[in-house]
C-alpha cells in the first residue's frame, strides 16, 4: 500500500483514502497537477 511506503520513507503527515484518486475526483473534490 501506498500509504504504508510513504510512512516508511519518512512521512507522517501520510492518510489512505478507500478508493483513491478515482474516488477523490468522483467525489468532485479539488486537485493540484
Amino acid at each position: 500500500m501506498g500509504a504504508q511506503i510513504l510512512q516508511e520513507m519518512g512521512f507522517n503527515n501520510v492518510t489512505y483514502m478507500e478508493g483513491g484518486m478515482v474516488a477523490w475526483n468522483e467525489a468532485g473534490f479539488p486537485t493540484k497537477e
